[in-house]
């Protein structure tokens, strides 16, 4: 296959539950997998919000296959507990982002996956983990 610096394999609207919320995966150098709302987006609503990040540096599967650039982030509203968008650029992460997306289509907070005992290697795996940093936004 020939390699591209960038090609779109996949975006769009969503179903109905999903209303309004975008999903997109991308093949670029490392791929992205992204759900709902940016950080950016989040923050102009004025709600108070809880965020996460962590560097693929610290993803033992990104590690084990060597490709280690990127971050997972999350953004989840502090009241509600939903997530409201994220996005994960790295190895496996137009993948991985489905574990959120399936939860932000379920409308049930993000403790129902933080809970979830994902496959081991995988990126998903560290999606708990992720949850389990959430600190509110100042």
């Amino acid at each position: 296959m020939k390699r591209f610096d960038a090609i779109i394999i996949g975006a769009g609207q969503a179903g109905p539950s999903l209303a309004g919320r975008l999903t997109a995966a991308a093949m670029t150098v490392a791929f992205v997998g992204r759900a709902g709302s940016t950080d950016r987006e989040a923050r102009s609503t004025g709600r108070p919000l809880l965020t996460s990040t962590r560097p693929m540096t610290r993803v033992g599967r990104a590690v084990e296959k060597g490709e280690t650039q990127g971050f997972m982030k999350v953004v989840v509203d502090a009241e509600t507990r939903r997530i409201l968008g994220a996005a994960i650029l790295g190895t496996s992460g137009d993948e991985a982002i489905h574990g959120i997306l399936d939860i932000m289509n379920a409308g049930v907070p993000y403790d129902v996956l933080q809970r979830a005992v994902p496959i081991h290697p995988t990126v998903s795996e560290l999606i708990p983990t992720l949850l389990g940093g959430l600190h509110p936004v100042r």
